[in-house]
C-alpha cells in the first residue's frame, strides 16, 4: 500500500512540476515582444524586410515569418546566407556580431505575437 500511495505522490508530482516546465526549442517564450519590436525598428530591418504591407522588399516578407520556427529565424539573423528565400539576393549581413542571443530571443517574440495580436 505504501508503494502505490508513493508511486500516486511521485505521479501528482511529475505532472505538477511539467505545468511549469517550458520547451528549450522555444527560447522566444522567454523574448519580450515590445523590446523584440524596438529592437527591430533599431536595426533598421524595416528597411529591407516587410511586416503587414510596410517597409522593405529587398528582403522577405517577415508577417508570417514565425511559421518557420525559432531556429530557422535565429539562423536567418546570425547566418543569413546559409539559406536565402527564393526570388532574393544573398545580401543580408550577418547581425552575430551586432546582437546577442537575448536579443535574438526578443526579436523572435516579437515576430510571434504579430500572429496573436495583429500588430503592425
Amino acid at each position: 500500500m505504501k508503494d502505490l500511495i508513493f508511486i500516486i505522490f511521485l505521479t501528482l508530482l511529475t505532472i505538477f512540476l511539467l505545468g511549469f516546465a517550458h520547451p528549450v526549442t522555444e527560447s522566444s517564450s522567454l523574448g519580450d515582444p515590445e523590446l523584440g519590436q524596438e529592437i527591430y525598428d533599431s536595426n533598421g530591418c524595416g528597411a529591407c524586410h516587410r511586416i503587414n504591407g510596410l517597409g522593405g522588399t529587398i528582403g522577405p516578407d517577415l508577417t508570417e515569418v514565425w511559421k518557420k520556427g525559432d531556429e530557422y529565424i535565429r539562423e536567418s539573423i546570425f547566418e543569413p546566407r546559409k539559406v536565402v528565400v527564393k526570388g532574393y539576393k544573398p545580401v543580408m549581413p550577418s547581425f552575430k556580431k551586432v546582437l546577442t542571443e537575448s536579443d535574438v530571443d526578443n526579436i523572435i517574440a516579437y515576430l510571434k505575437s504579430l500572429k496573436k495580436k495583429g500588430k503592425k
